[in-house]
């Protein structure tokens, strides 16, 4: 790595990534490490409205988590992507700076509380982003 961790938790660490296309509204790096379970992830939120395909008409933003190789780089412009996303969620009634915390929400969650980004663990993240955005007046997301 080339800079320290902007974020540090129990099973990992995280690095705010520096915004430079104007589509994304905000994105991290981070390490994921727990029994029986490791990987590094990308995760990003963007505006729908500038960018992207809506699957769920409403949309107005998709967030996404990506798996990257063990080695990405926070202070890299690109990264190949090591797999298919983990999780896919598309939703509309938040603006763009509410929305712009989702990603940290899915950050603390995974290096704070354990959480995996992973497919099996949909139900759970669906719970909590669904009570995070219906408390900032947003709609339930969708996950694709």
């Amino acid at each position: 790595m080339s800079r320290r961790p902007d974020k540090t938790g129990a099973y990992g660490a995280a690095w705010k990534l520096k915004e430079t296309n104007g589509v994304r509204l905000s994105s991290w790096l981070f390490q994921f490490d727990d029994v029986g379970d490791h990987g590094r992830f990308v995760v990003v939120c963007v505006n729908l409205e500038r960018f992207g395909h809506k699957v769920y008409p409403k949309a107005t933003h998709e967030v996404h988590v990506v798996p990257v190789p063990d080695d990405a780089n926070p202070d890299a412009r690109r990264w190949k992507l090591s797999g298919e996303p983990e999780l896919v969620l598309q939703f509309h009634g938040l603006g763009d700076p509410a929305s712009s915390a989702v990603p940290e929400v899915i950050v603390n969650s995974a290096i704070n509380g354990g959480l995996a980004p992973r497919r099996r663990n949909t139900k759970t993240w669906g719970t909590i982003l669904t009570t995070l955005f219906l408390k900032l007046g947003g709609s339930r997301p969708r996950f694709i």
